[in-house]
């Protein structure tokens, strides 16, 4: 009789979880199904040793080991290609009709190049030592380029169409990354020795830090 009731029991205790599974709601399942991913243009363009995409997408640049800089639409589209010696990054303006390439962490070439919608060079910016990161954004007038460097300075170029000029100031450290938001009126940077993350507007005003 003992035996009896004590399996009923068991049976009892597995069947109320099962009850409860089949009845209750179930739990929401993730999406599994795998995107869809398809080429949409390949080029040859040799050894490429940096790639960048303007802001927007529209136009993406490469750069190969023999220091040829080469522009493509969205489409592959090849808006043109030339050789850049002394540089190995560039950030392209939405509209790829500027970019400012430089020579990454070389402290021997510290220089800020900035180049027309053929790819020719037009304007210099030195800058105190190595450029460690940079960034570019639209304004109303045109171009704002942004560019930080090892001894903690950050520069700010605005190129218009009949017009040019640049300023710079200083953060707490080697400026590791730079991020100009959309307008163009504030900044994000983060910072090493003294290590932070740091936003200020852009005149170099500190808006807010985070060690």
């Amino acid at each position: 009789m003992v035996i009896t009731a004590l399996v009923a029991l068991v049976i009892i205790c597995c069947a109320i979880p099962a009850f409860i599974r089949t009845n209750g709601r179930p739990a929401p399942l993730a999406d599994t199904r795998a995107s869809k991913v398809s080429l949409a243009w390949r080029i040859h363009v040799g050894d490429v040793q940096y790639i960048s995409f303007a802001p927007g997408g529209q136009y993406v640049c490469a750069i190969t080991e023999a220091g040829v800089m080469s522009v493509y639409s969205a489409s592959g589209r090849k808006r043109y290609e030339v050789k850049t010696p002394g540089i190995d990054r560039v950030v392209l303006s939405p509209d790829a009709s500027r970019a400012m390439g430089y020579s990454y962490l070389d402290s021997a070439n510290p220089k800020l190049t900035f180049l027309n919608s053929k790819g020719r060079p037009f304007w210099n910016v030195t800058a105190s030592v190595a450029v460690w990161s940079a960034d570019v954004c639209p304004t109303e007038y045109g171009s704002r380029f942004a560019a930080g460097t090892g001894d903690g300075r950050v520069y700010v170029m605005d190129i218009g169409r009949r017009w040019r000029s640049y300023r710079w100031w200083r953060a707490p450290g080697a400026v590791v990354s730079l991020n100009l938001d959309r307008a163009g009126e504030e900044v994000v940077l983060g910072t090493w020795q003294k290590s932070m993350i740091l936003r200020c507007d852009i005149a170099g005003r500190k808006l807010w830090q985070t060690d």
